[in-house]
């Protein structure tokens, strides 16, 4: 049943990996390894509960973003970004970054520095 759906409705394993990758790297350089390791291990738990329409909503209102630019930078369709927003189904992946770059206070001009390498 998953596999007929269309690509954008989830955030790709690989940009998920690659965001993470980035968001673990500059982490371990602000913190110590050991207390960035816990860190990153608290908010990635199965049972972390379902982010919210109003969720996403507030959570690109504090990252200073709009849904336009979330979708570029999550890799996924505006029109998907648009349903987060309007009750669909969001997933974990997608969930878990946003969650990660407000927990960490992270600014996007930061995070696409460090995309570009």
């Amino acid at each position: 049943m998953f596999g007929i759906l269309p690509y954008s409705i989830f955030l790709s394993r690989r940009k998920t990996v690659q965001i993470l990758r980035i968001l673990g790297n500059y982490l371990l350089t602000i913190n110590s390894a050991k207390s960035a390791y816990e860190r990153q291990l608290s908010f990635v738990t199965p049972q972390e509960k379902q982010m919210t329409a109003d969720e996403y909503r507030n959570t690109l209102r504090a990252l200073g973003i709009n849904q336009a630019y979330a979708s570029r930078f999550l890799g996924i369709s505006l029109r998907t970004s648009h349903g987060y927003a309007n009750g669909s189904r969001i997933p974990h992946s997608v969930a878990m970054v946003l969650r990660l770059l407000v927990q960490y206070k992270l600014r996007m001009h930061d995070i696409e520095r460090l995309m570009r390498g």
